[in-house]
């Protein structure tokens, strides 16, 4: 297990480089992004083992998410706690951003890059919308928005940051949040045009970016009992699916040929699921980080079974618990390099772990 620490940072989301097998982004905020600056965090793994700060840019709000380009090797977008999206060089001699996208009124919670089409990437708001990107463009290529689901009367949601959410009621409700905060937003690694996106009204949606259309719209109702949807993930093996955490602490499976129920219901967190991402290598396998400082790794099994109803045992499928972090656990990825199974996590303890998931 390798470690660094972003001093005086909580950690809330981390990312390998898909062209550098030794780097990763992390983001991070101060005060565990309730006030404050942010920080992005470009680090490197030594050859003598050690995870080292390659590249340091401040920013004056706390960041909540981070992608890599797929096009340029060099540049990674952040989310903001200011409404903005910014796009840095990691290479520049100045640690500003090359470029400021700001059409989002509230926080960035989410930016995800096109693994298809490679020229685009998205965001998703807690204005509740999602728009898609392209970097060398100023305004926004288009915008979407879900329609509310909740009474106008819950429309007085505070809209505090994620890490006061958190604290408020790490365990459930959506009392903390607006009724359209959309904290993740995805693109299909298969389908360059579909979208995947989580809602804090519980919902799931699919988007087509081709139409505008609300009636192309696909909609998983009440996907986490009522709670908010935190986080989901596209599985890199089966185009049709798609995995969801919540504030419900489950980890589901959805098959999105037939949405009426969860292909699995992977429990085992004691508080709400922040973050969820499957395997490049394994279509069965997925990561998950939870408000309970735990990272845990699961085996579907639905992925090898004939039975369609869902798999809901406490704890069934799990391979193995990571009780490093002494903070909520909000970010994880796979690393794409080397022997499989090795991962990264980051947390409110402001550390970034890496280590042998399987």
């Amino acid at each position: 297990m390798l470690s660094y620490r972003a001093q005086g940072f909580s950690g809330s989301a981390v990312q390998y480089s898909p062209f550098f097998d030794n780097k990763l982004a992390l983001a991070s905020a101060a005060n565990f992004g309730l006030v404050g600056n942010g920080r992005l965090h470009i680090v490197e793994v030594t050859p003598d083992g050690n995870v080292v700060p390659s590249a340091l840019f401040d920013t004056q709000d706390g960041l909540f998410d981070v992608a890599w380009s797929e096009l340029h090797e060099n540049h990674v977008v952040v989310a903001s706690g200011d409404g903005s999206i910014r796009l840095f060089d990691i290479t520049a001699s100045r640690p500003f951003p090359i470029a400021v996208f700001q059409e989002h009124t509230k926080e960035v919670f989410s930016v995800s890059w096109n693994l298809v089409d490679k020229a685009l990437f998205c965001s998703a708001s807690w204005d509740g919308s999602i728009k898609v990107w392209n970097p060398t463009a100023s305004a926004a290529v288009a915008t979407f928005v879900a329609p509310s689901t909740r009474p106008a009367a819950a429309a007085a949601g505070v809209g505090v940051p994620h890490a006061a959410h958190a604290a408020q009621n790490p365990g459930g409700g959506a009392a903390a949040a607006s009724p359209d905060c959309i904290y993740s937003a995805k693109f299909s690694p298969h389908e360059a045009t579909t979208l995947a996106s989580a809602h804090n009204d519980s919902t799931v949606r699919l988007w087509d970016t081709r139409s505008r259309s609300p009636a192309a719209v696909q909609v998983v109702p009440n996907a986490h009992m009522g709670t908010e949807c935190l986080a989901l993930d596209w599985n890199k093996y089966r185009p049709s699916v798609l995995a969801t955490a919540g504030v419900d602490k489950a980890v589901k499976v959805w098959d999105l040929r037939n949405l009426r129920s969860p292909l699995n219901d992977l429990r085992g967190h004691d508080l709400g699921v922040r973050a969820v991402s499957w395997s490049p290598f394994e279509a069965d396998k997925l990561l998950s980080a939870s408000y309970d400082t735990s990272v845990r790794v699961w085996t579907d099994q639905s992925e090898s079974s004939q039975s369609h109803i869902p798999r809901m045992s406490h704890n069934k499928g799990l391979l193995s618990v990571f009780d490093k972090h002494t903070e909520f656990a909000t970010g994880v990825d796979w690393s794409l390099w080397g022997q499989p199974g090795w991962v990264a996590s980051t947390g409110f303890d402001g550390m970034l772990y890496i280590w042998k998931a399987c």
